[in-house]
């Protein structure tokens, strides 16, 4: 564990390959650093895309650094957890995040996850930021039908509500009939679903209901 790092001679700490291995076993490994590796933002770096959390260790002024946090989280999306709320109600911040790691949205603030347009722009870059969006919006029928004309993939993370409205599905299938396999059984099997998934994209056939074949 990193405790064990007290113990450490003054040399290993100040190795950088002895500690980003520590770091991969325990992230605040990164707090018994030796102060010129800790104050490196290269390092840091290195250690963030080891183990995300290691963020959380790193000095206050990278932390509070916006341009080393971007530098962080587009590294590695999932560092998003460990910034500070400010930083996590920052637009170009999350979308960083996002780019590197899809799902990076649910570390996001409220303001942005209940934001029409920056879903949407979030959805751009990744359709499975739907699932994170407020639930507000999940259950919103218009903004889903927005949501899957940007990617029909998000289809496959709308609510159950939406997922079953035969609108929101023709909206998918139309941008992609591909997104027909992530329908409800009931719009598999319906024609007019099924006809339009498939002039949209031949192969989507293969994931009609039979009876709709």
């Amino acid at each position: 564990g990193a405790s064990a790092l007290e113990n450490v001679t003054p040399e290993l700490l100040a190795d950088r390959a002895f500690l980003l291995a520590a770091v991969k076993v325990r992230a605040n490994a990164l707090a018994y650093a030796a102060p010129a590796l800790r104050e490196d933002e290269d390092f840091v770096l290195s250690a963030v895309r080891e183990r995300p959390e290691a963020l959380s260790y790193a000095p206050e002024w990278m932390r509070e650094d916006s341009r080393f946090v971007g530098r962080a989280v587009s590294s590695t999306g999932l560092a998003l957890e460990f910034t500070n709320p400010g930083q996590r109600a920052n637009r170009d911040l999350v979308l960083a995040a996002v780019r590197s790691a899809p799902g990076s949205l649910r570390h996001a603030s409220g303001g942005l996850r209940g934001d029409r347009a920056f879903v949407l722009e979030a959805i751009s870059h990744s359709p499975c930021e739907l699932q994170h969006a407020w639930e507000q919006l999940r259950e919103d029928k218009e903004f889903t039908i927005s949501a899957v004309r940007v990617s029909a993939d998000a289809l496959e993370f709308a609510s159950d509500r939406c997922r079953r409205d035969p609108e929101v599905v023709l909206a998918a299938v139309r941008r992609d009939g591909a997104a027909l396999r992530h329908a409800c059984r009931e719009a598999r099997e319906s024609r007019k679903v099924v006809l339009t998934a498939v002039r949209a994209s031949p192969s989507a056939l293969a994931h009609a209901s039979s009876g709709a074949q």
